[in-house]
């Protein structure tokens, strides 16, 4: 008699909620497909690596190994780096100097084989200058995306077959499905990925799955970073070993104690899921509060800040110390508009529809005023 039927390894904490607390059924499917064991996952201590010198590039010494010993077993390896491009910025080792975008706020990714430097938020680009144009310092890349991966890959196993598979190398038609398609006919050793190839993916022959470095997961501005990086190397993992013998799993990673890390390498989402439900409560997150944050957008940063700050008060009058302050977003300008974003928290035993009234009647009054003209107020419930 359901209308929905949600599946999936990896519930978000908010629907494994509702399912233990019963509003929603449940069953839980505790085994493999036809009993296959789920991977055993590794850790490898990069700062360990790096101070011992046991590294190639950004793989370590006992990654190179396991990668060369499976390419000689005739098995396939997906490594995956959820950051296109060569690097995600450039800087002048002079001066300090970083080339960003001059629609937003954001610095622009290297793309080596196209020599060009891209913005990842509005896709505006530009040729790579060759040199600093404060200091005439050369610039330096930092950081590393799929894109440089797969030449360190080039370099390390001359011999191997390598397909990235990426936004960048799908732009043409059917290009998608041809990589697809000749990774499972065995014409890939080694396939380098984003979150593209973290779900959905069933290959035969794949042994070993590898992050290069799985810290960019966890250290987002976002308090569902550890809840996001726990999904997606799980989903990630789940590409080894599908049939046959146990897969293998290696995550580089500076924090190899981290509690997303200590979890995941039992597969234990119900521990996992308890120790961020503690950390909701405490600190009045979903799912006991609810989170509705208002994203005001505008050219012009007087006309934004004068909204914002109406918009902040009124919300103060009927909802109090439910109302943050004015924040300022990691990136405050994307596309040419300035950005600044309200919290507002509210108890999920609360009447949602009266609040959502006085709501919509706040954003309705700001939007009218004369000095607010052209203002975009985009609400996001539960983000």
């Amino acid at each position: 008699g359901a209308k929905v039927l949600l599946g999936t390894a990896t519930p978000a904490i908010e629907t494994y909620y509702n399912a233990m607390s019963g509003k929603y059924g449940y069953t839980y499917m505790p085994n493999r497909y036809q009993g296959l064991e789920l991977p055993h996952i590794t850790m490898i201590d990069l700062q360990r690596q790096y101070h011992r010198k046991e590294m190639y590039g950004h793989f370590s010494d006992p990654l190179v190994f396991r990668i060369r010993e499976e390419i000689a077993r005739g098995k396939q390896i997906i490594l995956f780096q959820n950051r296109r491009g060569y690097a995600p910025y450039l800087q002048c080792p002079s001066c300090g100097e970083v080339p960003k975008c001059g629609n937003c706020d954001v610095s622009m990714t290297y793309h080596k084989a196209t020599n060009m430097l891209v913005c990842h938020c509005c896709g505006s680009s530009t040729h790579t200058p060759s040199i600093c144009g404060k200091c005439g310092a050369t610039y330096r890349t930092h950081g590393f995306g799929t894109e440089r991966l797969e030449e360190e890959i080039h370099e390390l196993f001359p011999m191997a077959r390598v397909a990235r598979l990426d936004l960048d190398s799908t732009r043409k038609k059917d290009s998608y499905q041809t990589i697809i398609d000749r990774f499972a006919a065995h014409e890939v050793d080694i396939l380098i990925g984003t979150q593209m190839v973290t779900k959905g993916l069933h290959f035969n022959d794949v042994s070993l799955v590898a992050v290069l470095q799985a810290d960019s997961l966890l250290h987002q501005p976002d308090f569902r970073s550890y809840e996001h990086a726990f999904h997606m190397l799980e989903q990630v993992s789940g590409r080894a070993g599908r049939t046959g013998q146990q897969g293998e799993v290696i995550i580089q990673t500076f924090d190899p104690k981290n509690p997303v890390f200590t979890h995941l390498q039992t597969h234990d989402y119900q521990q996992f899921y308890q120790q961020q439900l503690e950390e909701r409560k405490l600190f009045y997150y979903p799912p006991y509060h609810r989170i509705i944050l208002l994203t005001l957008r505008h050219r012009d940063m007087s006309r934004l800040e004068a909204a914002s700050q109406m918009l902040q008060q009124r919300l103060q009058q009927s909802f109090g110390n439910r109302v943050s302050g004015i924040i300022l977003p990691s990136i405050a300008r994307t596309h040419n508009h300035h950005i600044r974003q309200i919290r507002l928290r509210i108890e999920s035993s609360a009447n949602v529809a009266h609040a959502k009234s006085l709501l919509k009647q706040h954003i309705a009054y700001v939007q009218q005023q004369t000095s607010c003209k052209g203002i975009i107020i985009i609400p996001d419930v539960d983000v």
